[in-house]
């Protein structure tokens, strides 16, 4: 079995150029100081970063090379996609250690290679260095988006109406069933798949974006409540979400069923998903519903879920009389009791 060491990191370097495949966007890619690409004109440069870290996001014992490439790159291509952007390029920066198997590095890169594809991403290079024990990844992504059309976290206002796009809640089920009920994976393989292999709403987010007038935007990597707390918090606003509007997966219910826990705690807290939260002004809402069902059809989701409220009235889950439910989740990585453990 090949190590890293027996192949130096120049090997490695060179083991990785071959397998990149190259695209008329760039100019130059991996191989020179920097690499260089044609960028529109008009157009805002969209720039984003995810960190990667073994034990962490990811254990190996849980995840192939695989599925832990294709999610580090998903992430990034999700946030742009959230800035109703189009990704176009990544950069990837890998410590290892240097009993890693190269088998392990090929997989990673087969991975990336396989999500990046699928939006027409490229990967133009990064850098490799050694780490004592653990694996870390950066990959940094890189896309485009008409200034007029860009979206962000602090464009929400009172009385505009919050939407979320699929069905979350599904990822941190699947992680949960890899980490504790492994018996129930082939039983409940959609919710697996949504964490091992999500998919971020680029179609989705592009439509929006250029749809509109959208408000705020973001993408569901931390949780749904904590994402939305993160609109409030930089547009100055409330919140008020409805739990029984709340779209549940039929399989997350199937299996909340069968071990006897809240379908709400995973739509609510569940991190790593991608699908996306937006608000808009109600006289434009329904005519969106009505775009998004000629779009999209039956197959992907569109939920009212709630109202922007005056930011005095907090962020509030309440039941279908109006009451408030108490609710602590979402994903924090500096605290322990909360977020996803590393799948």
């Amino acid at each position: 079995m090949k190590r890293v060491r027996d192949i130096g990191e120049f090997g490695l370097i060179e083991r990785i150029a071959r397998k990149l495949p190259r695209s008329e966007r760039s100019i130059i890619g991996m191989g020179d100081d920097a690499a260089a690409v044609m960028v529109p004109t008009d157009n805002s440069v969209l720039v984003t970063t995810d960190m990667i870290v073994e034990d962490v996001h990811f254990t190996r014992k849980i995840s192939t090379p695989q599925q832990v490439g294709w999610r580090c790159v998903a992430a990034g291509i999700s946030d742009i996609a959230a800035m109703g952007g189009i990704p176009w390029w990544a950069l990837v920066s890998l410590a290892i250690p240097e009993d890693c198997d190269v088998a392990w590095v090929d997989g990673l890169y087969d991975g990336m290679i396989d999500m990046a594809s699928r939006y027409s991403v490229e990967i133009l290079g990064g850098d490799t260095s050694r780490s004592k024990d653990k694996i870390y990844i950066d990959a940094v992504t890189l896309g485009q988006a008409p200034i007029w059309s860009l979206a962000t976290r602090s464009l929400a206002r009172p009385d505009e109406m919050v939407y979320v796009t699929g069905e979350p809640g599904r990822s941190a089920a699947g992680l949960e069933i890899l980490t504790s009920r492994p018996s129930l994976a082939e039983r409940f393989k959609p919710l697996v798949e949504a964490h091992l292999r999500p998919l971020p709403a680029v179609r989705e987010a592009h439509f929006l974006a250029e749809t509109g007038p959208l408000g705020a935007m973001i993408d569901i990597s931390d949780g749904l409540m904590q994402d939305m707390r993160h609109i409030c918090r930089l547009s100055g606003v409330g919140a008020r979400i409805e739990a029984d509007r709340l779209p549940i997966c039929d399989t997350l219910r199937d299996y909340c069923d069968q071990v006897g826990k809240n379908q709400l705690d995973y739509v609510l807290a569940g991190g790593e998903d991608y699908d996306l939260i937006f608000t808009c002004e109600e006289d434009s809402a329904h005519k969106l519903e009505k775009l998004w069902a000629k779009r999209f059809g039956n197959r992907l989701r569109l939920t009212h879920i709630g109202t922007v409220t005056e930011p005095s009235h907090g962020l509030k889950l309440v039941d279908a009389h109006g009451k408030e439910v108490p609710f602590t989740g979402g994903h924090d990585h500096f605290l322990k009791k909360r977020g996803h453990r590393p799948g």
